[in-house]
């Protein structure tokens, strides 16, 4: 009898961990996703829908893989640095689209550091914030994992 009060118990303290980790990682997302982001990029493309704007129909296709990446992406414990710069392309064209001219950005990463795991997320918090912070940022592996000497 108590064997099986001890495994009931276990059960509930695994039950309560997936929980847990459940809720941190919607949380997780929603910190990604902002509503405002969501909302004024979506303003954006009704401005665009709305005066025939030819941009309309990329910011969408941006929007959408942004969107379908990180709620993937975000929920996993690692992320390849290929799919999260794929996921800050995606962002950035949302963001392009909304800052114009004010905004010059290039992804430029070497191949043989694609399958580099990193926690997901990080890579888009760095561009994000150097963004939302005018900063100039040029983000460069480290000789050591580029294959240097």
């Amino acid at each position: 009898m108590q064997r099986q009060l001890a495994q009931v118990r276990l059960q509930q303290e695994r039950d309560a961990a997936r929980s847990e980790a459940v809720q941190a990682q919607l949380s997780l997302l929603q910190t990604q996703i902002q509503p405002h982001f969501i909302f004024n990029t979506l303003s954006a493309l009704q401005h665009c829908v709305d005066g025939g704007d030819p941009r309309a129909g990329p910011l969408l296709r941006s929007l959408s893989a942004f969107l379908r990446g990180s709620t993937e992406l975000l929920t996993r414990p690692h992320a390849r640095l290929d799919e999260e710069a794929a996921l800050v392309t995606h962002d950035l064209h949302v963001m392009a689209s909304r800052l114009g001219e004010r905004l010059h950005w290039e992804v430029d990463i070497d191949p043989a550091l694609h399958g580099v795991l990193l926690p997901p997320g990080l890579l888009l918090t760095l561009v994000e914030n150097a963004i939302e912070h005018g900063a100039s940022v040029v983000l460069s592996a480290p000789r050591h994992l580029r294959g240097g000497g």
